[in-house]
């Protein structure tokens, strides 16, 4: 089918909007930015002590790169999941997994929406970039969700709200996809 041209700008305007104003990133850093990604600064407007609401940022990031093949996103997103979200990555050592606190305050544990978009963050890295590290990040983060926050029965979390079930979903999918491991998608999800 063809693309509708004027729906096509009118997306991408909003899209630019939204990178303008720091994705409305109501506690990101003051830095300013233009609707032109500026992969050696902009970075850092996406700071925020939630390390959820960063992550969900960096997956529209990297959805817009996808959607518009413009890798500047790709690596402002990267360069979030570099400097702000794993730093924050705890090893636990009963799963050999990784777990993510949900924001800065100190005793602020795991959750899955966290730990679920930061999983399909790093595959989705790893798919564009092929560096290991986010192949090995992606499988940790998927380890200790699924043996920490995963129930037998196969519930994300308690409660199991639709939008981590579905994010824990599509990070097996892809997790499954660019590792070739079955184990990711044989969980009891």
């Amino acid at each position: 089918k063809g693309i509708d041209a004027a729906i096509a700008t009118k997306y991408l305007k909003y899209i630019k909007l939204w990178y303008q104003n720091k994705a409305n990133n109501y506690a990101g850093a003051s830095a300013k930015t233009t609707t032109a990604v500026n992969t050696s600064t902009d970075y850092k407007m996406f700071e925020n002590p939630f390390t959820d609401d960063m992550c969900w940022i960096k997956l529209t990031l990297i959805h817009i790169a996808e959607a518009t093949g413009t890798g500047s996103y790709y690596t402002v997103a990267r360069q979030v999941f570099d400097n702000y979200i794993i730093k924050r990555a705890n090893e636990d050592e009963e799963t050999g997994g990784l777990w993510l606190p949900w924001n800065t305050d100190a005793g602020s544990g795991p959750n899955a929406c966290t730990q679920a978009p930061a999983t399909l963050i790093a595959a989705k890295l790893y798919k564009r970039f092929g560096t290991d590290k986010y192949l090995e990040y992606a499988k940790k983060l998927y380890t200790y969700t699924s043996k920490k926050i995963v129930f037998s029965d196969g519930r994300v979390e308690e409660p199991p709200l639709t939008y981590t079930q579905g994010t824990f979903g599509e990070a097996c999918r892809i997790l499954y996809h660019v590792s070739d491991e079955s184990t990711a998608i044989k969980n009891k999800y």
